[in-house]
């Protein structure tokens, strides 16, 4: 019998220290922080936004 899928539902946004915030139904692990297979499994596309790297150069130097 193949495994029920549990569909994703919505929490409160609750950041660390250093703003960063996980979905608790997100399975990660020490080994594979992104479960990339998860979300395909579930037909959802995975993105990362980084501050560092994606911000405008102007809202970076503010």
């Amino acid at each position: 019998m193949p495994e029920e899928k549990q569909l994703i539902q919505p929490v409160a946004i609750e950041r660390d220290e250093h703003g960063f915030w996980t979905h608790p139904a997100w399975p990660s692990t020490e080994e594979e922080l992104i479960p990339y297979a998860w979300f395909y499994d579930r037909g959802l596309d995975v993105k990362q936004v980084e501050f560092e790297y994606d911000a405008p150069e102007t809202l970076q130097a503010a």
